[in-house]
């Protein structure tokens, strides 16, 4: 039961479906896994003695008062993170992780976005202004808005990135053997986001990629990369100061500082709420930092910062080249809801632990 339990919680991770209700899938699997896990813990003494178990559990509660600020979805969102953090780890205790299980985690919650691709490919979004944003050279917005998953595609970019982060960290590391298939499925479902924050973010992986798998490219990374990023920027100068959609990127930040700068005390240190942050500052909060400060607060920021640079810290092992590709794309994205990249920490915190050989045709987990 804990095996069909730990799948069930990989699984479904990222299927999310807010384009069409506010209940998606990964609430159910969610809530079923929750009472399940209450169950078990009561009839079977489960002691929750261990700090990182703790770590978790103190974050969820301590963000109950967003219920208050928010739709009860939307809050959530926000909780479902160290939640399902916390049922994950609690799980990976009985059950056994397996490369099957691993690879499954990355694939099929790689192939939601896939589909999303598609289904906004073929169904373009009809009722924005398609001559207007052909003026402002932002054509290809009709195939980012009407998404299943997420508001938009950005979301959409930023689950596959993280997964593709994930994935080549799992290669570097010696957990799994490099496979096509999956960069091909990922570079597929990247390029139907047409986000390019994604685009950055995927071109920081390969770079991070072939850095850490081809010494003799290391040295000329080194140097090509700092010469090929000044000539861009030299190039691309004009076009970016007449390019709405990044401009508005730093309109954000601008009036996320006027926003801190008027709004009172209290409000500061434990946000808006959950989706609240465009009634805030005025637009929508499309910068994950920014819709921390805002939408949690000071507060709730240094959770979510403080849990990532636990991991970061524990693990080590090149775990930041999972967060710096997901906080890139981030810079356009801004979702709250990301169990998937919590997730991904607790598992690789699981792999240094339980490591039975140097890669995945082992089994890994819990004796």
């Amino acid at each position: 039961m804990n095996q069909l339990v730990l799948k069930m919680l990989l699984l479904f991770s990222g299927f999310y479906l807010a384009g069409v209700t506010s209940l998606s899938p990964i609430y159910f699997i969610f809530s079923l896994v929750l009472f399940f896990t209450l169950i078990t813990v009561f009839t079977r003494n489960y002691i929750l003695s261990e700090k990182y178990i703790l770590f978790c559990l103190i974050p969820s509660v301590s963000f109950f008062y967003q219920y208050l600020l928010t739709t009860p979805s939307l809050a959530t969102g926000v909780i479902i993170n160290f939640v399902y953090a916390l049922l994950l780890m609690l799980h990976l205790k009985k059950a056994v992780l397996t490369d099957k299980i691993l690879l499954s985690f990355i694939v099929i919650n790689l192939l939601y976005c896939l589909l999303d691709g598609f289904w906004r490919v073929l169904h373009p979004d009809t009722s924005v202004d398609a001559n207007k944003l052909a003026e402002l050279g932002l054509s290809f917005h009709i195939y980012k808005t009407n998404s299943l998953m997420y508001i938009d595609s950005n979301t959409v970019g930023l689950q596959v990135v993280a997964f593709l982060a994930f994935y080549y960290w799992l290669v570097i590391s010696n957990h799994a053997k490099f496979s096509f298939y999956i960069f091909l499925l990922a570079s597929v479902a990247v390029f139907l986001t047409f986000s390019r924050a994604a685009y950055a973010g995927y071109i920081f992986l390969q770079i991070i990629m072939v850095y850490y798998k081809t010494k003799w490219m290391r040295y000329l990374l080194l140097i090509s990369v700092p010469i090929s990023m000044l000539f861009l920027i030299g190039q691309a100068e004009k076009w970016l100061l007449s390019d709405y959609s990044f401009l508005s990127k730093f309109k954000i930040i601008s009036l996320t500082f006027d926003y801190l700068s008027n709004v009172d005390f209290f409000t500061a240190l434990i946000g808006v709420g959950a989706g609240n942050g465009e009634y805030a500052i005025g637009m929508g909060t499309h910068n994950i930092f920014v819709t921390w400060v805002v939408e949690l607060g000071f507060i709730g920021a240094f959770v979510y910062t403080s849990f990532f640079l636990y991991f970061c810290l524990f693990v080590r092992n090149k775990v930041y080249m999972i967060l710096l590709p997901i906080f890139l794309v981030g810079s356009s994205a801004s979702s709250l809801a990301i169990p998937y990249v919590f997730c991904m920490m607790v598992l690789a915190k699981h792999l240094k632990e339980n490591r039975l050989g140097v890669n995945m045709s082992d089994r890994v987990g819990v004796r």
